[in-house]
């Protein structure tokens, strides 16, 4: 699997030995029946499966009393009301621990009793020492509460606890403020969201309580284009969340498509759980861990309505889903089975791109057999330049390593068999996941590896202090994809997207401060599994803000420890252009770990002001231009430099029909790079102020011409260094005088009498 084995630790939400069983308008997936609180009573009504889709899973409780509430794992808290229940409240779990190589962002438990944690006066609930049900929860926060209080010199002990000083509070954060905004608001003093143990009561519920799996798709939101969906507190605050198609302004088949790409960013419970099966365990209130087949069925899974079921989710090109890009009539098929069958299925259900399937099996261990097609074009002969790659996350694997690089031949046209474990109870495969990550897709001319690297619409989710003071701020953008990078590294290779504001950091610098905007794409993990490649790999992405920053807190901040951005010069005709390079102090390879597009903001405002109406799923595109003319080769121009590549900078777009345009800015945005890997524009590189500079010396590995063979040069061979000694030698050496090795442009060692030098 991905080099991080999947291991992982909870504690189950609620308390497993009061629950009932599930009912339909319980599950995840495409909608069949939802309760209708128009009716009198409310009471459940068939619904279309297309048009509806539930990212809430939800358990039951069969006693009228209500149940115990736990944390899934240790993390921070925010307590959010709930749209039309005013005695409810919903919990937001940041966790704080790692579910690698699983990315999830936020635990959502809806639906608990206000009563628990909240007066009607939205004050918190005083402790009582002799309610054995008062959640450990509400105490650590009374005991912070107090302790802070006591801290202050000539403060008494109030007797009141606004829930606003931990978020609840509707007037404060407005239902438009992200989730992201909520939990990483900078004013002091606001309100501080507080930590909770794994396993640590939260609350209770009644009747029955819903749990929505947010996966980690980046801190941020988009700058120029319209989103469909946002993760906001409106989402939070709702007692369960549906999409729903016949919401769509304006619907077209492509906004629809769009729409319906955003499942891809929840996890059903029932399969979470169900991934601890062998390879993790869950620790239940007053009974242990478990980890067995039989007791996580038994226990939690057949508790849900999902309970047998398996989410596969698959991202290809550009991010999107298996089928999204399929021309009508030729769908892209697959096989994940039992047994090896042709592909004849598809990534979707219900036309929802989340491949949810059941299994009938025999045995306890099973083993799915997956197929997917992929589409190299047959003018790409060479079986060593055929490139389909593919990552996989999955509870088990069989032993075998991704990301994998497959070279398919013309006429078998698929990928795998990929071989994952499943394990099954009771005649049924229990629910759990498969996420895979996948480069299907092989044209020629093969385009180059530095398109679609960057997507190139983004800005933080969460708010960025404007007081005046130089912000640098980064943010994580878009869950991991697999590119081709087979002229850079020779591999394919999972990525992870950052950008860089850097607001103004040179303000006292001369010229005037510009803003500027880094573009990063990171290896996270590679095809190739030999350790040098390995060592480029970059585990952890992070977003924040910080003002004052130094050199090497930028450096250290962006890449770590051990690198160091330099600047030189070249020249573009008669201009004079900065050069940027990054460099490790101890490995030059490691540069390789990071690809860098970087522009100041005016020629991103300018570059993003060439996308039409209805255009989604935005990334830089780089044409390259002639610059390096060697003399006598008959090329007009300026000579340029050898060590220089030039582009023009455009955009690779989705239109409002779902096909995908190049565009260009009516003025050219010239970018240079010199190893391939950092590119920048002129501007960018001359307002960047987090710098070293190149020594004021040079080696060159000079070869000797044979001068009948203008005008270009043919060598014979004869290779040496130049270099400059600083003084002559002692007499009787032979060496010519120290100025005639300048004169002359060079030394040259005499030759021995056996003819070596």
């Amino acid at each position: 699997m991905s080099s991080t084995k999947y291991n992982p630790k909870s504690h189950f939400f609620v308390d497993h030995a009061v629950l009932g069983e599930p009912e339909e308008a319980d599950a995840f997936g495409p909608v069949t029946m939802m309760l209708d609180s128009s009716l009198t009573p409310p009471a459940l009504v068939s619904t279309n499966p297309e048009i509806y889709y539930r990212t809430t899973s939800f358990v039951r409780a069969d006693t009228a009393n209500p149940a115990k509430v736990f944390a899934i794992c240790d993390g921070r808290i925010l307590l959010q009301p709930v749209e039309g229940k005013p005695a409810k409240v919903n919990l937001v779990l940041k966790p704080e621990v790692s579910y690698s190589p699983l990315k999830i962002k936020y635990f959502i438990y809806r639906e608990l009793d206000k009563a628990d944690l909240i007066d009607g006066d939205n004050a918190l609930v005083p402790i009582d020492g002799s309610n054995a049900n008062q959640p450990a929860f509400l105490k650590r926060l009374w005991e912070a509460f107090e302790s802070y209080n006591a801290s202050i010199p000539g403060t008494m002990l109030p007797i009141v606890f606004n829930a606003d000083r931990i978020g609840y509070d509707a007037l404060e954060l407005p239902e438009s403020m992200t989730i992201d905004g909520a939990f990483n608001r900078y004013e002091s003093g606001a309100y501080q969201l507080p930590r909770c143990d794994a396993g640590m009561q939260l609350g209770r519920f009644s009747e029955r309580i819903g749990l929505d799996i947010i996966l980690d798709d980046g801190d941020y939101q988009q700058e120029y284009l319209s989103e469909l969906f946002l993760f906001d507190l409106a989402y939070a605050r709702k007692s369960e969340h549906v999409f729903d198609i016949s919401t769509i302004s304006a619907p077209t088949p492509t906004k629809t498509a769009r729409y319906r790409e955003l499942v891809l960013r929840f996890l059903d419970a029932a399969a979470f759980w169900g991934s601890h099966i062998k390879c993790g365990s869950i620790a239940l209130h007053d009974a242990g861990a478990i980890g067995s087949t039989e007791r996580i069925y038994s226990d939690i899974l057949r508790r849900y309505r999902t309970k047998d079921t398996v989410c596969i989710h698959i991202l290809a090109e550009r991010g999107r889903s298996y089928n999204y890009y399929d021309m009508p009539g030729s769908k892209r098929g697959l096989s994940f089975e039992l047994s090896l069958k042709i592909p004849t299925d598809y990534c979707e259900t219900s036309g929802w791109p989340i491949l949810l399937k059941k299994y009938d099996a025999q045995q306890e261990e099973n083993t799915i057999h997956g197929i997917m097609q992929s589409e190299v074009d047959p003018s790409i002969a060479n079986e060593t330049e055929r490139f389909t790659a593919l990552d996989i996350i999955a509870p088990g694997l069989g032993g075998q390593r991704f990301p994998q690089k497959y070279a398919p031949g013309i006429k078998r046209g698929v990928v795998g068999p990929l071989y994952i474990d499943a394990w099954a109870w009771e005649g049924k495969v229990c629910a759990s996941f498969v996420f895979i990550n996948a480069c299907l897709t092989q044209v020629f001319p093969v385009p180059g590896y530095f398109n679609e690297l960057w997507p190139a619409d983004a800005k933080p989710a969460f708010a960025i202090p404007v007081d005046g003071a130089d912000y640098t701020s980064w943010c994580a953008y878009g869950r991991s994809r697999i590119v081709n990078l087979g002229d850079a590294l020779s591999t394919g290779a999972v990525i992870q997207n950052k950008v860089v504001f850097d607001t103004g950091k040179n303000a006292a610098s001369s010229p005037a401060a510009k803003k500027r905007r880094l573009f990063v794409a990171a290896l996270k993990d590679n095809t190739t599994h030999d350790t040098e490649l390995d060592n480029l790999n970059v585990e952890c992405f992070t977003s924040c803000f910080d003002n004052g920053l130094r050199y090497e807190d930028y450096t250290r901040h962006l890449y770590g420890d051990g690198f160091s951005v330099y600047r030189g010069t070249f020249a573009d005709g008669a201009e004079v252009v900065n050069s940027l390079c990054l460099f490790h102090e101890k490995n030059l390879w490691k540069r390789k770990s990071f690809f860098q597009l970087g522009m100041t903001e005016d020629e991103h405002g300018a570059v993003m002001g060439a996308l039409p109406a209805g255009a989604d799923n935005v990334f830089f595109h780089l044409e390259e231009l002639p610059f390096y003319n060697p003399p006598g080769s008959g090329a007009t121009g300026p000579p340029g430099s050898e060590n220089v590549r030039k582009f023009k900078l455009g955009l690779s777009c989705e239109n409002d029909s779902g096909s995908i345009d190049i565009l260009f800015p009516a003025t050219d945005i010239a970018i240079y790079s010199l190893d391939g890997c950092y590119f920048f524009s002129k501007g960018y590189a001359a307002y960047q102020t987090f710098y070293s500079e190149f020594a004021k010396a040079r080696v060159e590995f000079r070869p000797v011409p044979d001068a009948s063979y203008p005008p270009i040069p043919k060598y014979n061979g004869e290779f040496g260094f130049d270099w400059l000694r600083t003084g002559d030698n002692t007499a009787g050496t032979n060496d010519p005088p120290y100025a005639n090795i300048i004169l002359n442009g060079g030394y040259e060692r005499p030759k021995t009498g056996d003819g070596n030098t």
